[in-house]
């Protein structure tokens, strides 16, 4: 099982675990919500009809002190017969004298029975001890069907003084047994409801929850992973750009940066030479390499990069309909490089881009390391590497010929007759002189190629990936350049040639031995006349002059 396939199983379990938990959450809230809403609901109403069991006792204790004064027992019992026979929920109304006989009742069969209120069962639910009064006014009694009973007092008034008793607060109690049957039933059928919706919720609200959730979740998980990735993709893009200092090697892995991030077709990296000097690299897709460029005025591209040239372009410009993107790179206000990308089918990636605008200060920090550095290891005047970076790259361009197999070639050449020009016409002409050989020779190579001011006016060229052919062919064109050249400082014009020795590898089996040799056909091309091309024999005991003529390089 590969990375990928890793990263997938594992963000699968990720959203199976989440969206599990999720929906357990919502099931348990939605039967905690119905349970909640079923208790409150039936305390609701079972205290309703408490309520309701209340004003029905305080209308007919009203009533009853009305007729007690009138002296009608008749009417008092009609009262509480017709209580019953009105109110279906009704089961009896009861009077009760202070001694607990019953005197009034729906029911007359119950007229003179005594409740002990100690003793009788539906009493003591109230009456606890002993020499107490009732606890409550009101209790639900748990009979054959649970009944709500309602305790009121009857109070001894003066107008009841004639029958009773001035020293007794109360002559008696009204009694109102409620059935509750209908309320019960009522909550039962909210219970079923409640029961029946939390069912439908569970069947349907639950699965188009899940769908919502996963939908979320996997956003959340695809936000997680794009993050994640690049976050990954911007640790190895500057750990890439942190590797080296050599501007050759920093041009391809920002060109393969831009390439990688945002996908594109054609990648164009500009690097500033001076106020109004650049160079140009190129990669596209058809090609899949990094080439040289030359901007032509012609060239779309040419307008952004003479406003970039002209500091009119500070910031990353994306065209209309986001296809090609210009970013400039400066520290400082130091002017680095302008990056161009373009996509010649879909818009870029929103996303991408803004990670190219993230990426783009570390590519100014790396860029402005290497600047620093190639200012430190060139020749100011010739623009050229100095001897002390030969050394380095020589070493290193050989340890890979070793490792895998890549050929080279070395040239050592020397400007001929040069101190002529010192002594005739001063080092300021001289200087000027080299100055222009350094243009002749760069002029001559390709991106790879590197040259090196080896001394007071000898140069040394490493030519990468480069046989016998290809090192005659550069050689001979930087002689026949040279020749042609016209060196003018001010009103002195000059003419001046160069001898150019040439070296490979493998043919040579060290550093050691490929520099002697490459410097020995160098003094053999001196001997045989200058303004020669001298390539080192086999044996590398002698040198042969070579009257080459411009072939093509393999």
């Amino acid at each position: 099982m590969d990375t990928k396939e890793l990263k997938i199983d594992w963000l699968y379990r990720l959203k199976k675990r989440m969206l599990f938990s999720l929906l357990g959450v919502l099931t348990v809230a939605i039967m905690v919500t119905m349970i909640f809403i079923a208790v409150n609901l039936r305390d609701t109403l079972v205290n309703d009809s408490k309520l309701k069991t209340h004003e029905l006792a305080v209308t007919i204790n009203s009533n009853l002190h009305h007729l007690m004064i009138l002296r009608a027992p008749e009417a008092i019992q009609a009262t509480l017969e017709n209580i019953v026979e009105e109110n279906e929920s009704v089961i009896q109304a009861t009077i009760l004298n202070s001694q607990g006989s019953v005197t009034y009742s729906s029911d007359p069969s119950q007229i003179g029975r005594i409740y002990d209120r100690y003793e009788e069962g539906s009493c003591s639910v109230c009456h606890t001890r002993s020499g107490t009064e009732p606890e409550f006014d009101a209790v639900v009694l748990a009979t054959d069907q649970e009944t709500h009973r309602n305790i009121s007092l009857i109070d001894n008034e003066k107008d009841c003084y004639d029958c009773h008793d001035p020293a007794k607060e109360t002559i008696g109690k009204l009694i109102i047994d409620r059935s509750l049957e209908s309320t019960y039933s009522l909550i039962q059928e909210i219970q079923l409801i409640l029961i029946g919706a939390g069912v439908v919720c569970l069947i349907i609200l639950v699965p188009l929850c899940s769908r919502l959730l996963l939908k979320g979740i996997n956003k959340y998980i695809l936000e997680i992973f794009t993050r994640n990735e690049e976050l990954r993709l911007l640790y190895v893009m500057v750990e890439r750009l942190s590797e080296t200092l050599d501007m050759v090697l920093l041009k391809e892995i920002v060109i393969e940066i831009f390439k990688d991030i945002l996908n594109a077709d054609e990648v164009t990296l500009i690097l500033a030479r001076g106020e109004k000097e650049f160079s140009c690299s190129e990669w596209t897709r058809e090609s899949d390499k990094v080439e040289r460029k030359n901007i032509t005025e012609d060239n779309g591209l040419n307008q952004i990069l003479q406003d970039w040239l002209n500091g009119g372009l500070e910031k990353a410009k994306v065209s209309e309909g986001s296809k090609c993107l210009f970013m400039p790179i400066e520290k400082g206000g130091q002017r680095l490089a302008l990056v161009f990308a373009k996509k010649k089918g879909n818009s870029f990636d929103m996303e991408r881009l803004k990670l190219c605008s993230v990426i783009s200060g570390h590519i100014a920090v790396a860029f402005d390391n290497a600047r620093l550095y190639y200012i430190a290891i060139t020749d100011e005047l010739t623009k050229t590497f100095t001897r002390r970076h030969f050394r380095q790259c020589i070493d290193q361009t050989f340890i890979e010929y070793q490792q895998d197999g890549h050929k080279f070639a070395l040239l050592m050449m020397d400007l001929d007759k040069f101190k002529q020009v010192n002594d005739t016409h001063g080092h300021v002409v001289g200087d000027a002189v080299l100055k222009q050989v350094g243009d002749i020779i760069h002029s001559s190579m390709r991106e790879n190629d590197l040259v090196f001011r080896y001394g007071g006016e000898e140069f040394a060229v490493i030519l990468p990936n480069t046989g016998e052919k290809g090192a005659r062919y550069v050689a001979e064109r930087i002689r026949s350049t040279t020749q042609a050249a016209v060196f003018k400082t001010g009103a002195i014009e000059l003419k001046l040639t160069v001898s150019i020795g040439i070296e490979t590898c493998p043919e040579a089996p060290s550093i050691h031995d490929l520099i002697v040799v490459a410097d020995q056909a160098l003094y053999a091309a001196k001997r045989q006349g200058r303004n020669q091309v001298v390539l080192a024999d086999d044996s590398h005991k002698k040198s042969r002059r070579e009257n080459v003529q411009p072939e093509e390089p393999l």
